[in-house]
């Protein structure tokens, strides 16, 4: 059984991979010709720079590092993972050994495991952040933000929530005092919430892109859109079928929510745009998907059939509403990072205070789990928006985020990777050279 779990989460952690990927995919559709490249190194940087600092301190602070007051772990004892890995000498006569990951007394399953997921849960808490911030940063700049951002906000939520003595774990000091337990199976709350409100945090800081609701900033291939939409959807069954570290029962029913909720959500979403504009727009549909699962992703294993439909339905009406608030209010969240992703995610942890089987308000477990979940959302909210804010701002004063307008105007992607995504000069050069033969 152990090797057939420890199989499980390699194949999920392949799937939370091919997820990042397909958030390359989505955000870059939507991104104007002249920024497309930009977008996808966006991701690039983020993958590369997270499983760095995942693998040096992250992961320890995160998870496998000494409690301090329940908040993070001591950097120091998990550092480049030699809490899980160890060296396996040769055996005699053998020409040279190799590291094996370290399975702890008692345990089922290799805690390098466990480690590789979270590393690659964190990727997709980065990646999520970068559709805000689409067509106007620099990529040096955000580099350096990942390094802070993972190592101040988003290890020391992931210890909160999923360590044992976290404040916010299902076992930690908030659940004993409210005397109910906090439940996220997924990172609604530490994965998506978390993005939203530091996408926030960032465009209020860095401010508008050139012509933004002057002109039309229009996508440039929305097939690339929704491509990767459908690839994030594959990817996120094994981001919600990592989180019960094997192939169990829980983990099939789990994986089931994380089907029907999107599903639900993307309807919704179409429903309200074809009442508001007469049309189905492919846009609307995959953000309806992404909607989804955002909010099924705290509740996936608790929450029956058909609340997880009720609650993807409303998910989907409402985020669709909440995406144009960026226009009534004048922040520029590029790719509706923050309804997609912060306003699903809180609404992932309300439904779970609302609809969980065990504690549910509307299952009849009163206002203790709601309570729990809402309090809970307030300390993530907080702890996100002001570390995030504090690096922005620091980094905005140091390297600054921007280019500059002119060359926002040209295009960040000749201005910042010196290339461009699409070589439209060859391709108008020889349909005019074969139009003259």
């Amino acid at each position: 059984m152990e090797s057939a779990n420890i199989l499980w989460m390699l194949v999920c952690a392949c799937l939370i991979l091919l997820m990042a990927i397909g958030i390359a995919f989505y955000y870059t559709g939507q991104t104007r010709v002249k920024s497309a490249l930009n977008m996808v190194m966006l991701t690039i940087t983020s993958i590369v720079v997270t499983l760095i600092v995942w693998s040096l301190w992250g992961w320890s602070i995160a998870q496998s590092g000494s409690d301090v007051i329940g908040l993070f772990g001591d950097p120091a004892h998990g550092f480049l993972l030699r809490d899980v890995v160890t060296g396996n000498p040769a055996a005699a006569g053998a020409k040279g050994g190799s590291y094996t990951a370290i399975t702890a007394k008692g345990s089922a399953l290799p805690q390098l495991t466990v480690a590789l997921v979270g590393g690659l849960v964190a990727v997709i808490a980065v990646d999520l952040i970068t559709g805000a911030l689409a067509e106007r940063i620099k990529v040096s700049t955000w580099m350096v933000f990942v390094v802070l951002w993972i190592t101040l906000v988003f290890a020391p939520l992931a210890h909160m929530l999923w360590n044992g003595s976290g404040l916010l774990s299902e076992q930690g000091a908030l659940s004993h005092l409210l005397g109910t337990r906090i439940h996220d199976l997924a990172g609604s709350s530490v994965v998506w919430l978390v993005a939203g409100v530091s996408a926030l945090a960032i465009v209020l800081i860095i401010g508008q892109r050139r012509n933004f609701h002057v002109v039309p900033l229009k996508p440039h291939n929305m097939v690339m859109t929704l491509v990767g939409g459908l690839i994030m959807w594959v990817g996120f069954l094994g981001f919600v079928g990592s989180r019960e570290n094997s192939a169990s029962p829980v983990t099939a029913y789990a994986m089931t929510s994380a089907l029907l909720a999107p599903a639900a959500s993307c309807v919704g979403w179409m429903i309200v745009e074809k009442i508001r504009t007469h049309h189905f727009t492919a846009l609307g549909a995959v953000s309806g998907l992404v909607s989804g699962m955002a909010m099924i992703s705290a509740g996936a294993d608790s929450i029956g059939p058909l609340w997880v439909l009720i609650a993807g339905l409303f998910t989907g009406i409402i985020c669709s509403f909440c995406a144009s608030l960026k226009y009534r209010f004048g922040y520029d969240d590029s790719f509706d990072v923050v309804p997609l992703c912060g306003i699903s995610g809180l609404l992932g942890i309300l439904f779970d205070g609302l609809f969980a089987q065990s504690g549910g308000l509307l299952a009849g477990g009163g206002f203790a789990l709601f309570g729990a979940d809402v309090l809970a959302c307030l300390i993530v909210i907080f702890w996100a928006g002001v570390w995030t804010a504090a690096i922005a701002f620091g980094l905005e004063k140091t390297m600054g985020w921007r280019v500059a307008e002119r060359d926002e105007d040209l295009g960040i992607d000749i201005v910042d990777q010196g290339e461009s995504a699409y070589d439209f000069d060859d391709y108008t050069n020889s349909v005019y050279q074969g139009s003259q033969r």
